[in-house]
């Protein structure tokens, strides 16, 4: 009976749990996407219909975030999945097609209809928050609280905010260690190439996003001609862009990668490592908004909620704790996403 009610207890604190990040993703979602409106969101979305042609200026200005942004290039993609139209028009449309993957989305979400593309912008990333969610709950027992470090990230907020592709990045980031599937950083290749980096030293799986950036990337090249200025704006060398544009937020994320860079040194996880190394090395231009650099560094927060050593060979969990036994093999009766454990 003792051990009944233990049981019950903490299901229900379980559940409860979950109630409560649910309940802060959810308003803390709603405040970035309001705090994104921007003043003039009339002008812009008039300014997208006059640009390129979206006949957008009744949506409402809930879905007015994007035309403030890089949502602008999502939105171009949707409308033009395959760069025949306006996608010419883009800055440096070769690197904007190259992440195409939340903009064909989107496009699929508006129906085809271009009057629909905020809405598609929005339905797709407001899906991947919730799949966020849905994936950190099912990973819970395994990975202990930091499982919600994947919806509750400022990057999967910020995307959403602005409907732009980081929330959808970390959702394929987080399936690649969660599951193995060779599709998963397949898909990441497509829709954030950078976020690769995370899998330095699981080589396989980085084989493969590689190998489906590249294959893309190659055929935009022969599409729109060698235009990746906007890469190279964006890297410098490591530091040096947070000396030239310091801030608050800025200091923040070095910290952050400087403290994953050492626990991956540490552990001897070269992705984390490779991870921290990477947003150390964002450049002025980048950090000029510290919102851009926490946009692009979402990466880190999938690194903690897994942990160091996260490997692809099987896990279990302890029923009494639920919590995930590190470097152990699942038992068949252990419910899993994948095949994964902490090494």
């Amino acid at each position: 009976m003792a051990d009944h009610s233990l049981d019950m207890e903490s299901s229900q604190s379980r559940r409860r749990e979950i109630w409560i990040v649910g309940v802060t993703l959810g308003v803390a979602a709603l405040l970035y996407r309001y705090a994104w409106i921007p003043v003039d969101w009339e002008v812009g979305l008039a300014r997208a219909e006059r640009i390129w042609g979206l006949p957008v200026t009744d949506v409402g200005k809930w879905f007015s975030g994007w035309a403030a942004g890089d949502g602008q290039a999502y939105a171009v993609i949707a409308a033009d999945p395959f760069g025949l139209k306006e996608g010419w028009g883009l800055g440096y449309p070769t690197y904007r097609y190259l992440r195409a993957g939340f903009g064909w989305l989107a496009g699929i979400g508006s129906l085809g209809q271009d009057r629909w593309i905020p809405y598609g912008l929005a339905l797709v990333s407001a899906a991947s928050v919730i799949a966020l969610f849905v994936l950190a709950v099912r990973l819970r027992p395994r990975l202990g609280r930091s499982a919600w470090l994947l919806p509750l990230n400022p990057t999967v907020l910020l995307a959403f905010a602005g409907d732009t592709a980081e929330s959808l990045g970390i959702l394929a980031l987080a399936w690649t260690f969660a599951s193995g599937r060779w599709w998963a950083p397949a898909a990441l290749g497509i829709i954030r190439p950078t976020f690769l980096v995370a899998l330095v030293g699981r080589w396989k799986l980085l084989l493969l996003g590689a190998l489906s950036s590249v294959i893309f990337g190659g055929l935009w090249i022969l599409r729109f001609g060698w235009n990746f200025r906007e890469y190279s704006s964006s890297l410098s060398l490591p530091i040096t862009g947070y000396w030239q544009e310091p801030s608050f937020g800025s200091i923040g994320l070095a910290l952050l990668a400087a403290f994953t860079i050492f626990i991956g040194l540490r552990e001897r996880d070269w992705g984390w490592v490779a991870s921290g190394l990477f947003v150390l090395s964002f450049s002025g231009f980048v950090l000029m908004e510290p919102a851009n650099g926490w946009r692009a560094a979402g990466l880190l927060f999938v690194l903690w909620a897994f942990g160091p050593g996260w490997s692809l060979r099987g896990a279990a969990v302890d029923d009494a704790t639920h919590e995930l036994q590190p470097g152990s093999t699942a038992s068949p009766e252990s419910p899993e996403i994948g095949r994964y454990s902490r090494a």
